[in-house]
């Protein structure tokens, strides 16, 4: 794969995760409580690609982040 497939690639990957963190996450806080009581973390992150800013939510779940604690 050449250095612009692969930068095409991840770009649509991180526009999917931005766009399934706006539909999903619309929120104006950055975190907050789920029915379950573990937060959802949202990271803003911008790349800058020939000249182009792209800026993107990062959406993850605490649960996916900590994978050592036990799940109920």
């Amino acid at each position: 794969m050449s250095v612009s497939n692969i930068r095409k690639v991840l770009f649509n990957i991180l526009k999917f995760l931005s766009n399934m963190g706006k539909n999903l996450f619309n929120l104006e806080e950055n975190m907050f409580i789920t029915a379950k009581n573990l937060p959802i973390i949202r990271q803003k992150m911008s790349i800058i690609d020939r000249g182009v800013q792209h800026r993107f939510w990062i959406v993850q779940h605490v649960s996916e982040i900590y994978h050592e604690s036990p799940r109920p």
